[in-house]
């Protein structure tokens, strides 16, 4: 009986390892055609040329605050200052020379 036994079990080891194949094989084929048709009907961003970015976001690009730094100098209306480096730069001019650059 232990043959039989062994010879059933190595047929059904057999039969499994057949199906188990064939189900890797067809999800391996199934995700090269899922990367063939994103590559045929998809492009990524950063493969656009300019104008074609442009055309497709119509000059309207999102803003976002992505922590910059925001000074507001004394003796001036209010003038939002978001750059460190400007900030600094607008520091260091004289009131006559802030007054000028802030009405541009």
């Amino acid at each position: 009986m232990k043959v039989a036994a062994s010879v059933f079990e190595k047929t059904v080891q057999k039969q499994f390892d057949t199906f188990v194949k064939k189900v890797v094989n067809n999800v391996k084929k199934d995700h090269h055609r899922c990367i063939a048709r994103h590559e045929k009907y998809e492009i990524s961003f950063s493969d656009l040329l300019d104008f074609q970015l442009e055309k497709i976001c119509k000059g309207k690009m999102d803003e976002y605050d992505l922590g910059q730094c925001s000074h507001f100098l004394v003796g001036i209306d209010l003038v939002k200052i978001d750059h460190e480096f400007l900030f600094v730069a607008m520091k260091g001019l004289t009131k006559d020379k802030r007054d000028i650059v802030t009405k541009l």
